[in-house]
C-alpha cells in the first residue's frame, strides 16, 4: 500500500456516514420534543394575551363582551390576532356568552353572538397531559 495516499477509502466513508446518521437519529427526538415545547408555551401566551384583551374589553364597555376579534384590534387592546402555532393560521375558536360550552368543543361550532372565550383548534394533546390543546 502507498503510505502517501490522501483521502479516504470507501469503507472509512462509510463508517463515517454511518456514525452521523446514529448521531442525527438520537438527536431528532429530542429536537422534536423542544420544538412541540416552544409551540405550547406560545400557545398560552397568546391564549392568555386574547383572554386579558377581552377581560379589559369587558370592563372598559359596561360588561359587554367584544363581537370579535376586529373589535379588540380596533380599541387598540391587540395589536393583531395571534397566530396559532400549532395550526399556522388566525383560526381561532370562539366561544360567546350564551354557548353551551361543552357542545362548542364538541362540534366546534359557536353562535357568535360575542366573543367571551377563545380556544385553539389544535388537534392532539401534550404526551403527559391529559387535557387536549382545545381544552386549554
Amino acid at each position: 500500500m502507498n503510505k502517501n495516499r490522501k483521502g479516504m477509502t470507501f469503507i472509512e466513508m462509510v463508517i463515517s456516514l454511518f456514525v452521523v446518521s446514529v448521531l442525527s437519529m438520537a438527536a431528532y427526538p429530542i429536537a422534536e420534543h423542544s420544538i412541540r415545547r416552544s409551540k405550547e408555551v406560545e400557545l398560552r401566551q397568546n391564549l392568555r394575551t386574547m383572554r386579558k384583551a377581552i377581560d379589559a374589553y369587558y370592563r372598559q364597555n359596561n360588561e359587554r363582551y367584544p363581537k370579535d376579534f376586529s373589535t379588540l384590534v380596533k380599541k387598540r387592546l391587540l395589536r393583531a390576532v395571534p397566530v396559532d402555532p400549532f395550526t399556522g393560521r388566525q383560526d381561532w375558536l370562539t366561544i360567546s356568552s350564551t354557548d353551551d360550552v361543552e357542545m362548542v368543543l364538541r362540534h366546534e361550532v359557536s353562535d357568535g353572538s360575542n366573543l367571551y372565550d377563545i380556544r385553539s383548534r389544535a388537534q392532539g394533546s401534550p404526551p403527559k397531559d391529559s387535557a387536549p390543546y382545545k381544552m386549554w
